[in-house]
């Protein structure tokens, strides 16, 4: 009984790097996702065929929500390695035939 103890103990031994958990699953929460996008169109007929031209802010309100961040012990903890893409334009037109 003492071999088969031994044997499944020495592997965790000669690991060089050992997981801890240093935050308890659900004890932390990041910020509130909050997110604006707006956007502007105008119609306009030109012989018989109807143009919508359109403007689009994405992120209006410039949010840097952090998504995901390091939590392994180190120099790094807590350093944001996802955040929400900073404010976008877009421009475009629709025909309508």
């Amino acid at each position: 009984m003492a071999y088969l103890v031994n044997r499944a103990i020495v592997p965790s031994l000669t690991q060089s790097q050992v997981s801890v958990a240093l935050i308890p699953p659900g004890d932390s929460y990041f910020d509130r996702l909050s997110q604006l996008d707006l956007r502007l169109a105008k119609n306009v007929t030109i012989a018989g065929v109807r143009l919508q031209g359109m403007f689009d802010v994405f992120n209006a309100v410039n949010s840097d929500v952090v998504f995901n961040q390091i939590q392994t012990f180190g120099s790094s903890l807590g350093r944001p390695t996802d955040v929400m893409q900073g404010r976008v334009f877009r421009f475009g037109v629709q025909a309508h035939f």
